[in-house]
This record gives structure tokens, C-alpha cells and sequence, in this order.
């Protein structure tokens, strides 16, 4: 199970941003409560959502950030670190992505995620006007996010001194016998 020893390794910032990158989510919800003025929710998370074998390394980032919590679900086998509480989302998160910034895509959500933010911060969100902006950018985010010719410009990252980006993956494809996967890793640097 949990190694406690664990807790006490630090992990590298650029290692969180990079972990973000492939399995974070940034997450605006805007929903129909009862209880809420307007009778409308928002809600701002950030998620990384993993395998629960993958529940230590979930555990340092939890403690990386000194913030959120994890939620495991028994039905689909995975376990999530979630970050919700605003005073979290304004002092750890948003200033860990100023500082150690994602380099892809997702770059675009964290964009969205911080401007929402500060429609709930200023409590803009208690308005119509401020409800209706939410509601645009949540539904501009993530897998339902359009995009044009020039939709992303990784220059952002230049402060950094970072020159390139690197891809990874796999491509597999499966031969006419059934038992038959043929694997080959991806690996590919980008100069920006």
C-alpha cells in the first residue's frame, strides 16, 4: 500500500507541470442548483486523474502542493487529486502554472481556468453577465475547445529559455492474427 516514506521526497516543479500536462484537467462547471442564487452552481477544480496504482505518486503531489485531497473510485479502478478550494486555486495552483508553465495544449485551458477564476474571485459570478461569461468559457474548454488555423502560439515558454518541446508516445496497430500488437514508441522534439 502507501509508503509513507514517500511524503518526504520533493518532487521537481517541472515534473508536476509536465504530469498536469498529460493527465490534468481544468475544469469549469457552471450547473443548475436549488440552493444557489440564481439557482445556478459554478464550480472551478483542477484534477489529475490516474490509475489506482498510481495512488502514491498521487499522494506527492498532494503533499508537492500542501493543498487538495484524493478521491478514490472502486468502480473504474482510478484515483484522482483534486484541488477545489479557491484560497488553493490562488495561491498554489495558478501561481505554480505561472511559474512552471505548460507547454501544450492544455496551456489554453489553464488560460480559461485563471479567467474564470477571477470572475469568481471579484464575485462577478453573482451577476447574470458574469454567470453567462462562465458559462461561455466552460463550454470553450477542454475536448470542446475549437480551433482555428493559428489557435496556439507555445511562445509563452520562451521566458523560460525552453527552445523545445518534447512529444512521446506510442503507435501501435494489430496484425490480421488476433494476438498480434506491434508497439512502437514515439519520440519527437519540436524547436519553437
Amino acid at each position: 500500500m502507501y509508503n509513507k516514506s514517500l511524503k518526504k521526497i520533493k518532487l521537481n516543479p517541472n515534473f508536476i507541470t509536465g504530469l498536469a500536462e498529460a493527465e490534468g484537467c481544468f475544469s469549469v462547471s457552471v450547473y443548475s442548483s436549488k440552493t444557489a442564487k440564481f439557482k445556478i452552481k459554478v464550480k472551478l477544480e483542477f484534477i489529475i486523474k490516474m490509475l489506482d496504482n498510481e495512488t502514491e505518486l498521487l499522494t506527492m503531489v498532494e503533499t508537492f502542493f500542501n493543498c487538495g485531497n484524493l478521491w478514490h473510485y472502486p468502480k473504474d479502478g482510478t484515483v484522482r487529486f483534486r484541488i477545489a478550494d479557491k484560497s488553493s486555486i490562488k495561491n498554489k495552483l495558478i501561481p505554480h502554472f505561472l511559474n512552471y508553465p505548460l507547454r501544450g495544449i492544455k496551456y489554453l485551458d489553464f488560460i480559461s481556468f485563471k479567467e474564470a477564476f477571477k470572475i469568481v474571485e471579484s464575485k462577478e459570478h453573482f451577476t447574470n453577465e458574469g454567470l453567462n461569461k462562465l458559462y461561455n468559457i466552460s463550454k470553450t474548454m477542454n475536448k470542446n475547445r475549437e480551433f482555428t488555423e493559428e489557435y496556439y502560439s507555445p511562445k509563452h515558454t520562451k521566458d523560460n529559455n525552453i527552445d523545445y518541446i518534447l512529444l512521446d508516445g506510442h503507435f501501435f496497430f494489430k496484425d490480421t492474427a488476433p494476438t498480434e500488437i506491434y508497439t512502437f514508441p514515439l519520440r519527437a522534439a519540436l524547436r519553437i
